[in-house]
């Protein structure tokens, strides 16, 4: 599970060629009660910022509206390596202020999960 943001970075791809980002989001392990939450995801260059990696030059920008239950695969236009994703979902939520049969106190997003794919499926 992510909080509020999530981040992807990848340094090298077959040739060195762009593709596509495979980002999936889930709260399909959650089937109680949660606000929709906002995603916004974001793909461009790879930069340096105070020796940290960092988001450069956006390329990409989707938005999406996740809920309880909800699920979505997203495949995304990369710029060439090296290059970064971002996911940010506001708001969270905490199950057990949701769920009175819940103890978890943390702020869940989405289930997150990235990879690489050099083709998008058609």
């Amino acid at each position: 599970w992510m909080g509020d943001r999530s981040t992807f970075s990848r340094f090298s791809t077959p040739g060195g060629r762009p593709g596509f980002a495979v980002v999936t989001l889930s709260r399909q392990a959650w089937g109680g009660p949660s606000p929709p939450g906002s995603v916004v995801i974001r793909v461009g260059t790879l930069a340096l910022k105070n020796k940290q990696p960092a988001l450069g030059r956006v390329t990409e920008t989707v938005r999406w509206v996740i809920r309880s239950n909800g699920f979505q695969r997203f495949y995304i236009p990369t710029p060439p390596p090296p290059f970064r994703v971002e996911v940010r979902i506001t708001p969270t939520f905490v199950p057990a202020e949701l769920d009175s049969n819940s103890t978890e106190l943390r702020e869940f997003g989405a289930q997150v999960a990235f990879d690489y794919a050099e083709s998008a499926p058609r």
